[in-house]
């Protein structure tokens, strides 16, 4: 057991990776410390936008710099990832599945950045208020729209919307979860749902 004396940025969480945990400090350090015994490792300042929340994935960070910049790096070796700016601010934290980065803007267009490529297509979707990260899995980006308050799939082969649920109750904040294909969310009336 042990303790390192460093607050963690707000929402972020300790990520375990190649015998190491690594955490961003709300100084926007990049901290890497020995698993076993909590000893500092080595520290990184990152160009982090002030209140955004970094993303660990896969051996990875990434993380909105202060100029609109989506970033990646390597934790092993701290290389450099990925670097793309978008034109408009992005309202939460990108999704990641299989090395492709999903994110909304402020225009409502959802930002896609595939693996290896520095450049974001983005894809014009008729809504008004995401403000969650997208739940990505199997081609789809599942995600909700509190205004109209509605869970919808997009196809992200096709760009198309293949599913839109119309809740009865508004969605619990952070309760939308997908696993082997089946979307799960509770509800502010208590109910946990389940749909295929």
């Amino acid at each position: 057991r042990w303790k390192f004396k460093h607050k963690v940025i707000a929402n972020s969480t300790p990520y375990a990776f190649d015998g190491k945990i690594y955490f961003v400090s709300d100084g926007f350090n990049l901290y890497a410390l020995d698993r076993e015994n909590g000893t500092e490792i080595r520290r990184k300042k990152l160009p982090l936008s002030f209140g955004r929340i970094p993303v660990f994935k896969d051996g990875a960070v990434y993380f909105w710099s202060r100029m609109q910049t989506l970033m990646g790096i390597r934790l092993k070796d701290e290389r450099g990832l990925l670097n793309v700016t978008v034109p408009n601010p992005p309202t939460a934290p990108p999704a990641i599945d299989s090395g492709n980065l999903y994110f909304w803007d402020t225009n409502a267009m959802l930002n896609v950045v595939l693996q290896g490529q520095n450049a974001a297509k983005r894809i014009h979707l008729d809504i008004s208020a995401v403000r969650s990260s997208p739940l990505v899995s199997h081609g789809k980006a599942i995600y909700t729209n509190q205004m109209t308050n509605r869970i919808s799939v997009l196809d992200l082969n096709n760009e198309e919307l293949i599913l839109e649920l119309k809740l009865t109750s508004p969605l619990e904040d952070g309760s939308l979860r997908v696993h082997d294909g089946v979307i799960y969310f509770s509800t502010y009336d208590g109910n946990l749902n389940a749909y295929r």
